[in-house]
């Protein structure tokens, strides 16, 4: 086993990685039965709910109006009684203690990272990552591009914006950490995506990170110059940022434009890391990665988990 569980934070061994040929980048983890699975994330849950209670005067506040305390969550169905918390706290949060808000929980000067939202929605959120935060992102991602396909021999093509989102830095870091060989493009200047197709018709990679819509503007502009987007030799492409990669017509047309297959990725970028939806390469529906970000369907009035099969809107912990 990679991980050290006897500390929280939970340690993961840098160095680990598994065969190429095995199915699973964490075995221990993947294959777990599902009542091993739940008492695993329940155990993890206290421990975080305890980590936040005693480290954010945001959190606690909140569960305390709310009467609960980490002494609360005796079981999964528990988690029901804790306030959902919406971005607009983030923001009033931040706006009264600047410039992380009273909910970040390491030292501000164990900060390493800062990203946020665009806020094009209202003002811009900020999240503070510490060291250990991005080497757990990185774990993560590598964990859920393993399942996707990527391999260590891979050379992925990063085509996405390298700014305050996240996606594209979290592609980049699960790469990094998976072992395979990252390009990180970028996207976003005038006449990239012209370079972007000269470069990979030079250095062929065999995966590809973008959003769907971005990657058929890149076949555009590759059959413009004359170039097949299937001679690039792309084996995987896995997608953030957009609905299309889970859109049976449009991942059709994906798949047959570049001839490697279209991976969904994503959830949202309060919940980094972000790939904790995601199908795996064989594409028959999205995994929910619940031992890293829990994931449940709720009433979208009054929050309530709702039973497996309804629509509802999602909420992570």
């Amino acid at each position: 086993m990679n991980v050290d569980t006897s500390v929280w934070p939970p340690r993961y061994d840098p160095t680990y990685r598994p065969d190429p040929t095995a199915d699973f980048w964490f075995p221990e983890l993947e294959c777990l039965q599902p009542g091993a699975r739940d008492a695993l994330i329940l155990d993890k849950l206290r421990r975080q709910v305890a980590w936040a209670w005693e480290r954010s005067p945001f959190y606690r506040r909140k569960w305390d109006a709310a009467g609960v305390s980490p002494a609360t969550l005796q079981s999964l169905e528990d988690l029901a009684k804790f306030p959902v918390v919406q971005k607009a706290e983030l923001r009033l949060s931040q706006a009264a203690a600047p410039p992380y808000g009273e909910y970040l929980c390491i030292d501000p000067g164990e900060v390493v990272r800062i990203h946020g939202t665009s806020g094009t929605t209202g003002r811009p959120t900020v999240f503070g990552l510490g060291s250990e935060d991005w080497g757990r992102i990185g774990e993560a991602h590598a964990r859920i591009l393993w399942a996707a396909g990527i391999r260590p021999d891979d050379r992925v093509l990063i085509c996405s914006f390298f700014s305050l989102y996240l996606g594209s830095w979290g592609a980049l870091r699960g790469v990094e950490r998976l072992g395979a060989t990252a390009f990180p493009f970028g996207a976003g200047v005038p006449g990239q995506t012209l370079m972007a197709v000269e470069w990979a018709r030079e250095l062929k990679p065999t995966a590809f990170y973008g959003t769907p819509s971005y990657a058929l503007h890149f076949a555009e502009t590759s059959r413009r110059e004359g170039i097949d987007p299937r001679t690039f030799g792309l084996r995987t492409l896995f997608f953030s940022g957009e609905p299309g990669a889970g859109i049976p017509a449009t991942k059709r047309l994906i798949e047959e434009t570049f001839g490697g297959r279209c991976v969904d990725m994503g959830s949202m970028a309060e919940m980094t890391p972000w790939m904790t939806n995601a199908e795996c390469r064989h594409r028959t529906g999205m995994h929910l990665w619940q031992d890293l970000v829990y994931t449940q369907v709720c009433a979208p009035e009054t929050f309530a988990p709702l039973p497996f099969g309804a629509e509802g809107t999602p909420v992570y912990t």
